[in-house]
């Protein structure tokens, strides 16, 4: 199937700050610039990342209060929408993606992206959720057309609970460079508490600059590597 034929659903609970909300928003916004309907599918429309979605991903706002509630409505839009893709990243929204993909009746592929070490998560959270969240993966995962990790590391920890096919795992790494990234690298830089530079003092060694207690900023080409120094 062309780029151009492509419809996808991304389901995230939210986009409040996290890389998992910044990676799949770079995510949405490349597919959607290669030319798929992209339909960004948020538990609750907010968070740090929203003014960064392109114009060109239509925002699904579920209006739910967490991903249990989001459930029902996702199986809605997956319905009336009916994408030729799922995405989901987070343990819990995996979750909720594929039994929503389930309940809908969908015929579109499923892809589920995981993003933490599984023998970490499991030790070091016992709450009842976490508890819950290994059997609910067992049941869910293998459903997927593709399970992708962040990492070979996390890929082959998960595979020590939960039972997947080696065809069905892949390892695609966080999306870095994009545009953004680009301009914000143009951009002026700025260092607190740094030093600046002081022609008439270029005998005085790097070693002697010194910071005030209420930093003041300065761009990096103008701080310690220089030749002459004062304090900012």
């Amino acid at each position: 199937m062309s780029m151009e034929r492509a419809r996808i659903t991304i389901f995230l609970p939210s986009l409040d700050g996290g890389g998992a909300e910044r990676s799949i928003v770079t995510v949405a916004n490349g597919l959607a610039a290669r030319g798929a309907q992209v339909a960004l599918a948020l538990g609750a429309a907010r968070g740090a990342y929203l003014a960064q979605v392109s114009p060109r991903v239509e925002t699904v706002d579920l209006r739910a209060a967490d991903v249990v509630h989001a459930l029902p409505r996702l199986v809605r839009h997956l319905r009336g929408w009916r994408p030729t893709a799922v995405l989901s990243a987070m343990t819990h929204a995996n979750i909720a993606a594929a039994l929503a993909h389930r309940l809908a009746g969908s015929r579109a592929r499923l892809v589920l992206s995981e993003r933490v070490n599984l023998t970490s998560l499991f030790s070091e959270y016992r709450d009842l959720r976490t508890r819950v969240f290994r059997p609910l993966m067992r049941l869910t995962y293998p459903r997927a057309d593709k399970v992708v990790t962040v990492s070979d590391g996390v890929a082959h920890d998960m595979l020590r609970h939960i039972p997947l096919a080696p065809d069905r795992l892949c390892t695609i790494y966080n999306p870095v460079v994009d545009d953004r990234l680009r301009e914000m690298a143009q951009a002026p830089r700025r260092i607190p508490g740094c030093a600046r530079v002081d022609r008439r003092s270029s005998s005085r060694p790097a070693g002697s600059c010194r910071r005030r207690t209420s930093a003041r900023w300065c761009a990096p080409s103008r701080c310690c590597a220089a030749k002459g120094l004062r304090a900012c």
